[in-house]
């Protein structure tokens, strides 16, 4: 399969939503010990669907992706 077709597949599995948006129960903890550690900045590497960078941007992180 060249990268063209695989993006392609990739890109239609993520516009049709099949890709896994159910938040994990520990991103509360998560959450919390960025806070109370004063952390302010996120960098997301673009390694799989932005739900937690989407979380996190609602939550009042400065996100980068």
């Amino acid at each position: 399969m060249s990268k063209h077709n695989s993006k392609e597949i990739w890109d239609n599995i993520y516009r049709e939503g099949l890709m896994n948006h159910v938040i994990q129960e520990d991103i509360s903890h998560i959450l919390k010990l960025f806070k109370e550690n004063n952390i302010k900045r996120i960098l997301d590497l673009g390694c799989g669907s932005g739900r937690y960078i989407k979380l996190l941007s609602k939550e009042g992180f400065n996100t980068k992706n």
